[in-house]
């Protein structure tokens, strides 16, 4: 006997099974989208670390009133409490407003090392005045289980004689 969907004894079956299949299918995207999301927000190169530092300039004044000569912005960084650096972004325009991605920075945090990269914001005026810095949180890198960090452990119950 066939199963047919559309009958009485049947369609409550499909029913289940319908919403059985459109549970786990929704549970296995959210995985994906959780495992994708959850990649690391920076590069790494056997060099350094790359973070991604992403922030929108200022269109105002502290005053309020608008922004009319905006020259740059500064990224103020360092590796937990190590010495601070400064990378200087040019304005995207007078009036600020514009959405900067940097990725110029390279911390030292080597393969097998880990460490906290800290970074801040500020916006310089043409006059030389410099705005309030604006910090990011606080950003761990961890590169310590790279596959280049996983080797053996030393050799147990070595003698010579």
């Amino acid at each position: 006997m066939r199963l047919r969907i559309l009958d009485d004894k049947s369609g409550p079956i499909a029913f289940w099974l319908f919403w059985a299949f459109c549970v786990i299918a929704t549970a296995a995207f959210w995985l994906v989208v959780a495992s994708v999301a959850s990649a690391d927000p920076f590069t790494v190169t056997p060099t350094g670390t790359i973070p991604l530092v992403t922030y929108t300039e200022p269109t105002t004044y502290t005053s309020g009133l608008a922004l009319t000569d905006l020259k740059e912005t500064h990224i103020y960084w360092k590796v937990g409490i190590g010495v601070e650096s400064t990378v200087v972004v040019p304005a995207s325009k007078a009036t600020g407003g514009g959405v900067i991605t940097n990725s110029v920075i390279l911390a030292p945090i080597l393969p097998c090392q880990s460490g906290i990269i800290n970074v801040a914001v500020s916006a310089m005026s043409v006059s030389g005045g410099e705005g309030t810095r604006a910090a990011a949180a606080p950003l761990v890198v961890d590169r310590t289980k790279e596959a280049t960090c996983v080797i053996p452990s030393a050799p147990t119950g070595v003698t010579v004689q």
